[in-house]
């Protein structure tokens, strides 16, 4: 009797959970489409505000830093990708040539403008054909981004020591350490080498000071003479940006982000958000056409 009670508790409750699934599951495109459209209406509506308050930004606007932000910087930070996914390749113990690194790279990055984490994606198909377990091979590809927190905060945290920003430094820098080491324990049960993860550290290091030299020549573009240790401070927005999936390339979630944290590191809000979308701008406008010429090439017929 007891028995039958129980199950007659229990299908509701399972019935119940399975109609909730397939409800999500059908307002899942309808939800994607509306953050999609909160978020462009968000990056709009930041970008008219922000230049209402500085409308002079448009007629000083210095080239010179935007050139070379798409010259330098945004190929060197396809460089250092590379080379991080194929650090991530041996912890997979699969080979990954040069010249394919940079491909999927190059792919993933522009796919990230898909309302979903398109460079995981490529990532983890990438390595999949190469030889790894699915599995392993989307355990690991989380767990660079693991390490990406890590590292911004940390990095961002230390820089911030300089700017008199004392508590949210120390609460950045502590984040910072607590996820650094969750990242080792996860790297060591893929059984990856000490070596390895100094290798990747070093790595995600180099492109988190990559992105802070990029953000400090975009506010040079706007005429903003800002410290490299005050954008330092904004390491944090690119994370975070990403980390939200449900719109492309975190679409105005990485702005918003910048936005709120230049106060605090001694520069206005206004001119932070639209820091963050010139580095969006110039970074979309080197990567897709390179990605759709290469995605071409790929959809050719061999002769």
């Amino acid at each position: 009797m007891e028995k039958d009670k129980a199950i007659s508790y229990t299908k509701p409750g399972i019935s119940h959970l399975i109609g909730l699934q397939q409800t999500l599951l059908k307002n899942k495109q309808l939800i994607r489409k509306a953050a999609m459209g909160l978020a462009t209406v968000f990056l709009i509506v930041g970008l008219v505000y922000s230049y209402s308050l500085h409308p002079q930004v448009l007629q000083n606007l210095q080239w010179q830093p935007i050139a070379l932000l798409a010259a330098i910087g945004v190929p060197l930070t396809l460089g250092l990708n590379t080379v991080e996914f194929r650090v991530l390749a041996r912890l997979n113990l699969v080979q990954m040539p040069m010249l394919k690194a940079l491909e999927v790279t190059v792919i993933g990055s522009a796919a990230n403008m898909l309302p979903l984490p398109g460079s995981t994606i490529v990532r983890v198909a990438a390595l999949k054909a190469a030889g790894s377990p699915l599995i392993r091979g989307t355990s690991s590809t989380v767990l660079v981004g693991v390490i990406w927190i890590a590292v911004a905060f940390g990095y961002a945290g230390t820089w911030m020591l300089g700017v008199g920003t004392g508590f949210v430094a120390t609460a950045f820098i502590a984040i910072g350490v607590l996820v650094l080491i969750g990242s080792v324990i996860w790297w060591r049960k893929l059984d990856g080498s000490f070596r390895l993860f100094a290798w990747m550290f070093i790595t995600r290091l180099l492109l988190v000071f990559t992105d802070s030299a990029k953000m400090y020549l975009c506010f040079a573009s706007l005429g903003v003479h800002a410290s490299f240790a005050q954008v330092s401070g904004l390491a944090v927005a690119g994370v975070l940006g990403s980390a939200v999936s449900i719109v492309p390339a975190g679409l105005g979630i990485r702005e918003g982000v910048a936005a709120a944290i230049s106060p605090i590191v001694g520069l206005g809000a206004a001119l932070g958000f639209m820091a963050s979308f010139i580095n969006r701008l110039v970074g979309l406008s080197v990567i897709v056409p390179v990605a759709a010429i290469l995605t071409l090439r790929k959809a050719e017929p061999e002769k």
